[in-house]
């Protein structure tokens, strides 16, 4: 039995949706994980269930010629955790006129870590990803941790993959700026394309 996920998502859209289980099996955790890096872990919490309450009632929107499976999981999450900051930013904005004051940013998502397999870097490497704004900061956590490649962020975002390309040099760009002010090394080779991994390299 063919048991891939457009298999799977095939028979959910068909006469065995319990079959959709499967996708919250083999997923969940990389969906919770993307949340966290990108929101922060109290974001994740609340919204990776509702990432597959929502792609349950999509299922028949997935087409597996477009993309696979785990980048249109994404795709949900990214436009819930902006709906669920939006709708933050309002409530704030609105507490703040209430009291008479400005209207003041939401903080800055705290980023989830280990800092032991980040390495020396890693406090650098925090402060710098918490200055970033949230689209840079989905971009960073697709590209540098979930491991995609340009059609799969383009997939998870819905831009085009052009697009994809230039953000992603603009923001190495300045995340090379972050670490110079920081005092951090100089990155060797600007022009080869870096990821963060696990001893803290940076793009």
């Amino acid at each position: 039995m063919d048991d891939s996920d457009a298999a799977v998502m095939r028979a959910a859209c068909g006469d065995t949706p319990a079959r959709f289980a499967q996708v919250f099996e083999r997923h969940h955790d990389a969906v919770w994980a993307y949340l966290a890096r990108a929101w922060g872990p109290e974001v994740a919490d609340d919204l990776a269930g509702e990432v597959f309450v929502a792609a349950f009632a999509r299922r028949h929107h997935f087409d597996p010629m477009k993309g696979e499976l785990r980048p249109w999981l994404f795709g949900i999450a990214t436009n819930l955790a902006r709906g669920r900051a939006r709708t933050a930013g309002r409530a704030s904005r609105a507490v703040q006129r209430l009291r008479g004051r400005a209207p003041v940013d939401v903080p800055a998502v705290e980023l989830v870590d280990d800092a032991a397999e980040l390495g020396q870097r890693a406090s650098q490497l925090r402060s710098a990803i918490a200055r970033l704004r949230p689209e840079e900061r989905e971009l960073l956590v697709l590209y540098a941790w979930e491991e995609l490649d340009y059609a799969g962020i383009a997939q998870a975002l819905g831009i085009p993959i052009g697009t994809v390309r230039s953000r992603i040099s603009r923001l190495r760009a300045r995340l090379r700026e972050m670490a110079a002010d920081a005092g951090g090394p100089p990155d060797p080779d600007p022009a080869r394309p870096r990821r963060i991994t696990a001893s803290g390299e940076t793009l």
